[in-house]
């Protein structure tokens, strides 16, 4: 069975990548996407996927606040930040458990 992924970016661009590079390159199958912080958690609660991809910068809930919640409530989630910005986010990201971090410009 492909692992089961959710991909959570406010550009539909990135989206759009992001889903043909899961799908086609890795197999997974893509249950959901969101575009911001509180669809994250929403979508995680409800599908409980294998892996959560998810941009740091958005609209309502930036993704470090829904990884926080996320680690809070589920703490085996595997999280992998995809975002364009480095800052000290990127690091607090994976202190709360995120289990990667890459710069977006790789899928654009």
């Amino acid at each position: 069975m492909a692992p089961r992924t959710i991909i959570i970016d406010d550009s539909n661009f990135i989206v759009t990548q992001l889903r043909k590079h899961f799908t086609e390159t890795l197999g997974h199958q893509v249950v959901a996407v969101g575009k911001d912080g509180n669809e994250a958690v929403d979508l995680y609660r409800t599908h409980r996927p294998d892996l959560l991809a998810i941009d740091l910068s958005m609209p309502h809930k930036r993704g470090v606040d829904a990884i926080k919640e996320i680690i809070a409530e589920f703490p085996d989630a595997r999280i992998v930040v995809i975002s364009a910005v480095r800052s000290q986010e990127m690091i607090e990201c994976i202190q709360l458990g995120a289990k990667s971090y890459i710069e977006s410009w790789v899928f654009t």
